[in-house]
């Protein structure tokens, strides 16, 4: 199974929802895709479940735990994000053959 979720401009940061973190299979990956303009190729991560998953519950977690620029609680949202932050899933579309 793929997800593919796309953004357009020079950011690496994706906007997932909750259900992101518990799609923690072998069989699941994330194709993440970067628009940049018309004139150059989009870039594509492919990303493991499971890393995703790993990655947007702990970043969730850490993000509630701090409280807002007014000094208030963070309230809980379905919304998550992930970034690449590593080349190696730029165009890494072998392990969907794995």
């Amino acid at each position: 199974t793929i997800q593919v979720k796309t953004r357009q401009g020079i950011g690496i940061k994706w906007t997932l929802q909750e259900k992101a973190d518990s799609l923690d299979h072998s069989h699941i990956f994330y194709v993440f895709v970067r628009l940049l303009d018309e004139k150059n190729r989009p870039d594509f991560y492919v990303v493991p479940s499971r890393l995703v998953a790993k990655h947007v519950r702990r970043g969730h977690r850490i993000w509630l735990s701090k409280n807002k620029r007014d000094g208030t609680p963070r309230k809980n949202t379905s919304l998550r994000h992930f970034s690449v932050t590593e080349d190696d899933f730029l165009d890494a579309w072998e392990q969907l053959a794995a």
